[in-house]
C-alpha cells in the first residue's frame, strides 16, 4: 500500500464517518432499538476513527508494507461493511414507511 492510497482512504473515512452517524436518525426507531444495530452503528464508527487514523500515519510514512497494508485494507472493509448495512437499514426503513402509507 503506498502513500497515494493511503491519501485516498484518509479522504474515504471521514465520509464514512459522518453518513454513519448523520443518517442514523433516518432508520426507523424499531430498528434502532435493537441492539445489533447499535452494534454496527458503534463498531462503523471506531473502525473509521480508527481508519483514520492508520491511513494518515500510512501518509506519513509513505506506505505500509504486506503486515501493515492487511491491517488497514481489514478495517477498511469493515467500516465499509457496516456502512452498506447502515444504508440497508435505510432503505428497509422507506419500505416499512411506504407499506404503512398504502394501509393507512
Amino acid at each position: 500500500m503506498n502513500s497515494a492510497t493511503c491519501s485516498v482512504l484518509a479522504g474515504v473515512f471521514p465520509i464514512v464517518l459522518l453518513t454513519l452517524v448523520l443518517e442514523r436518525r433516518a432508520i426507523t426507531i424499531n430498528l434502532r432499538k435493537r441492539r445489533w444495530v447499535r452494534q454496527i452503528i458503534i463498531g462503523g464508527v471506531a473502525t473509521s476513527l480508527a481508519g483514520e487514523g492508520v491511513a494518515l500515519a500510512g501518509v506519513q510514512v509513505n506506505g505500509y508494507p504486506l503486515t501493515q497494508a492487511i491491517v488497514a485494507w481489514t478495517v477498511t472493509a469493515v467500516a465499509l461493511l457496516c456502512f452498506a448495512m447502515s444504508l440497508l437499514m435505510i432503505v428497509a426503513t422507506d419500505e416499512i414507511e411506504e407499506e404503512a402509507d398504502a394501509e393507512g
